[in-house]
């Protein structure tokens, strides 16, 4: 499986559902049967699947509870985060509190990340956050996929 890659512009009904296109929906695995939502970076949503989530909670069962600051970020961590099933007619019904913290209106960009994820953003706060442009795409590629640059995936 390829996993989720490419963006898409999808309508965001009055009752927060989305039909996700099938560009995403044919590089789910069958085994996915649902979605985990949560608060993502940068003011998006994320959707990972079920395998992704294992993942990182893989990673947060490493965290140590006796510690303060960590205790907080597993209490955010799980503080918005919630399993999605697809209804009927193929949609998900997004969680009030994440329509909120993205702030999403009526029309939403979905975007691929890293294979298990996608991202929905509010088409304008993208925009804005991205600046506008790719013009630094050049200039970050250089700076973190140089020969010799080690990545931390």
């Amino acid at each position: 499986m390829i996993g989720f890659i490419g963006k898409a512009i999808c309508k965001l009904d009055s009752k927060n559902r989305i039909l996700l296109p099938s560009k995403f929906t044919r590089q789910m695995s069958t085994t996915d049967k649902c979605l985990i939502a949560n608060r993502g970076f940068d003011k998006c949503v994320v959707l990972c699947t079920e395998t992704e989530w294992e993942a990182e909670q893989d990673k947060i069962k490493n965290l140590n509870v006796y510690e303060k600051e960590q205790r907080i970020l597993i209490r955010q961590f799980f503080e918005f985060a919630e399993q999605l099933t697809f209804d009927s007619n193929g949609r998900l019904m997004l969680p009030t509190s994440l329509v909120k913290f993205a702030d999403l209106k009526k029309e939403v960009l979905l975007l691929g990340q890293l294979g298990q994820r996608i991202e929905i953003w509010e088409p304008e706060i993208y925009d804005l956050m991205m600046g506008g442009s790719s013009a630094g795409f050049e200039e970050l590629a250089k700076k973190h996929f140089s020969p010799g640059r080690r990545s931390d995936h």
